[in-house]
């Protein structure tokens, strides 16, 4: 009996740091469950200007890319709202006024600090040679 009674209090201490650990992992994934906030969500709740890594995601508004010696501005809207981005880095090859794009980064004082750039391609992708031949 003291046997079974042992075997029974380990699996019983397993579940349980099994189920404390899963209970952690979904919490600390809570926040980051969403991809991308768009802008309107942004602006619309300051709890995100508060949080230290987020990613924004929406077109890039055209005529707004200003180069400088060692960053990259530019605005990115959800067509309600826009939020200016600077970024210090290389840009993807994808990146182009009016192209989609998700920016990794933090809000301080009402403009988005950027770290990473990923660049949303088109998803009706064709090759040249059959756009070229209309196949």
């Amino acid at each position: 009996m003291k046997r079974r009674y042992k075997r029974l209090c380990i699996i019983i201490i397993a579940f349980s740091i099994f189920g404390a650990s899963v209970i952690f992992v979904l919490g600390k994934l809570r926040n980051n469950v969403s991809f991308f906030y768009t802008p309107t969500e942004i602006l619309s709740n300051s709890l995100y200007s508060n949080r230290s890594n987020i990613r924004v995601g929406g077109m890039v508004v055209k005529d707004t890319v200003q180069k400088y010696d060692d960053s990259i501005a530019f605005h990115i809207t959800d067509l309600k709202n826009y939020i200016k981005v600077t970024y210090k880095g290389i840009l993807p090859p994808l990146f182009s006024e009016g192209s989609w794009i998700v920016a990794k980064g933090r809000m301080v004082d009402n403009q988005f600090i950027a770290n990473e750039i990923l660049a949303k391609h088109d998803e009706n992708y064709m090759p040249n040679k059959f756009r070229k031949n209309n196949l």
